[in-house]
């Protein structure tokens, strides 16, 4: 929630809708954490919406720090050791029962592939398990798949 960076040219630059609603919610940032008073954060907050320039923006930001950079977040396991675990469970599951509940393990599949092709491509400290939850939801939609085919193929030839 910066500012865009301010030009070197004379030529001032129009504030968009999008500029003052990010300089209204940086304001109420400022003013939840103390640093206006109502009164304050109220007039700046007219200011900000009768502003036509981004440096008419940066005035009514006056005195206050700038915010601070978000932390980055780290990699988080959940989505690898999640696939992993859903792969495995929708695989065993369609396995077991023969393919009764290929119609309950197929969305499954899909998704632990989905999960651990994501947690891949990011990066995950546990890749491994992302690659293995990948795997086994590619292995599950294509079992899942035949099955069906297989129950709807029975199920027609009986009607």
């Amino acid at each position: 929630m910066t500012w865009p960076a301010p030009t070197t040219s004379s030529t001032p630059i129009r504030a968009a809708d999008d500029d003052r609603e990010r300089g209204m919610e940086l304001l109420r940032e400022h003013w939840l954490a103390g640093r206006l008073t109502l009164a304050e954060y109220e007039e700046r907050c007219d200011e900000v919406a009768r502003a036509r320039f981004i440096e008419e923006l940066e005035v009514a930001a006056r005195e206050l720090p700038p915010p601070p950079r978000p932390f980055a977040a780290k990699p988080s396991n959940a989505g690898a050791t999640g696939s992993c675990v859903l792969g495995i469970t929708s695989l065993v599951g369609v396995l077991c029962t023969i393919g009764v509940l290929s119609w309950l393990t197929l969305p499954a599949s899909i998704r632990a592939w989905a999960l651990g092709r994501r947690a891949r491509r990011r990066g995950t400290p546990a890749s491994g398990f992302a690659r293995a939850g990948e795997v086994t939801g590619i292995i599950g939609t294509v079992i899942s798949l035949l099955a069906l085919t297989a129950w709807a193929m029975l199920v027609s030839s009986i009607f």
